[in-house]
């Protein structure tokens, strides 16, 4: 009986320094989930501002930009907000996933949805 415990106290030793092993070996890991958040969060807070400006003013240029062209196409009454313009951008994103999923749409998607937020005071 001793000979056996002796077998499976080595075993188990063996099985808990390899899971340790596995764990520690994964904790360093970047998910796929964090990078596409990290991504979005520096595109939307450092190089984007710097190419752009301001997420809401941009924002609020398109929006005035869309709502000249939607009062031309006589879709009157209809309010484009900074957060409509970041809302559309990301059914732009999507529709483009429709075609070709990719990285960056998903990238987008998540800076988007920040930039709406914060224009919505949400």
């Amino acid at each position: 009986m001793e000979q056996i415990q002796d077998n499976d106290s080595k075993y188990f030793d063996v099985l808990k320094s390899e899971l340790r092993h596995q764990l520690k070996d994964t904790s360093n890991e970047t998910s796929v989930r964090q990078q596409v958040l990290e991504e979005a969060l520096s595109i939307t807070t450092k190089d984007r501002n710097l190419s752009y400006g301001n997420p809401e003013d941009n924002f609020r240029d398109i929006a005035a930009f869309w709502q000249i062209y939607l009062d031309g196409k006589n879709c009157h009454g209809v309010e484009l907000t900074p957060a409509t313009v970041a809302d559309l951008m990301i059914l732009m994103k999507v529709a483009r996933n429709l075609h070709k999923p990719s990285r960056d749409n998903y990238v987008d998607i998540a800076g988007y949805a920040a930039c709406g937020a914060e224009s919505a005071h949400v």
